[in-house]
Parts: C-alpha cells; sequence; structure tokens
C-alpha cells in the first residue's frame, strides 16, 4: 500500500544526494549535498510512510564556508554511519547509531587521505573504507576498526584520474 504522502519534503536548496536504509529496516538516512545536512526518518514497511526523527548538521553552528556533503554508508553490523564532506571542511566523519532511535552520535572526525573525497565504499569484510579522492586523483584505502568503527589511514593509494565511485560487486 503506497504512503498516504508518498514523498519526503525538504527545505529548499537543500539538494539531496544519497539515501540509505539501516541494516535493521527501521531507518533511513538522507544526506543533503548543498547543506551538509543528514536526516533520518523512520520506515513504515506496512504504510510505506517516513516519519523524519531528526536532522543534523555536521558543521559548526557559526560555519559560513561552501558546505557540501558527499556520501554515506552504514557499517555492515549497523552500529556506525560514515560520511563525507567536501567544501571548505573536507571530512571523514563516524558517528555511532543508537538501533532503538537511529540517533548519531559523532565520534570520530579526520581528514582524508586525499583531496575532495568524492565517494567511498566499504568492502565486504567491513573492514577497509575505499575513498575515491577526486582532487588528489587517487583511490585511498582506510582501516575500520570493528571494535570502535574508527577509521585509520594505511597510507596504501591507487593512482585514478578522477575518480567518481567505488562499488563491490557481490561475490559468490
Amino acid at each position: 500500500m503506497p504512503a498516504t504522502i508518498p514523498f519526503a519534503q525538504l527545505p529548499p536548496g537543500s539538494g539531496p544526494r544519497r539515501v540509505l536504509f539501516h541494516p535493521n529496516g527501521r531507518f533511513l538516512y538522507l544526506a543533503n549535498e548543498l547543506t551538509g545536512e543528514i536526516r533520518w526518518y523512520r520506515w513504515g514497511s506496512h504504510s510505506g510512510a517516513l516519519q523524519l526523527t531528526k536532522s543534523l548538521s555536521p558543521y559548526p553552528a557559526d560555519f559560513s564556508g561552501q558546505r557540501s556533503a558527499a556520501e554515506i554508508a552504514i557499517s555492515h553490523d549497523g552500529r556506525y554511519f560514515y560520511l563525507s564532506l567536501r567544501g571548505d571542511q573536507e571530512a571523514l566523519i563516524t558517528y555511532s547509531i543508537d538501533t532503538a532511535s537511529g540517533a548519531l552520535t559523532e565520534i570520530q572526525r579526520i581528514s582524508p587521505p586525499g583531496k575532495i573525497p568524492w565517494s567511498f565504499s566499504i568492502d565486504p569484510t567491513g573492514h577497509w573504507m575505499l575513498v575515491a579522492d577526486q582532487g588528489s586523483n587517487s583511490v585511498d584505502v582506510l582501516a575500520i576498526d570493528a571494535k570502535t568503527g574508527k577509521l585509520a589511514a594505511t597510507g596504501e593509494s591507487l593512482s585514478v584520474p578522477n575518480p567518481a565511485t567505488v562499488a563491490f560487486l557481490p561475490g559468490k
């Protein structure tokens, strides 16, 4: 059955870029490219309805520079949420996820290994994140700590002209 209102209303100028479901299927997360804002919704799987739970900005309240959210991902175990920022405050941010409410709490903010982190993906084992750093023409490898969700640079990098996305194909 379709939702009564089959869309989510966003503030003008948000620029929705990425959406993904939490592995438990109860929450949907949205990254807005132009504002950097992250929104999460409760998902009514029977009704198809989205109910806005909360939104947050990864920027300080007094930030006046260019805002740009690029990519989001959730760890395979559903405990951690990852966000990349471009613009005047390039960063890779790790949040813990409260699986009861969907709430995000920032636990780490690091500079990307390269410039302009356009996209990233977590490998099927959940141990590695590959970041397409478009401004430095590289795909860089970060290690993911399974206990804390935190990222660490490995120094491993592959030269790739203008990388735009990283994806892992399903294996057999």
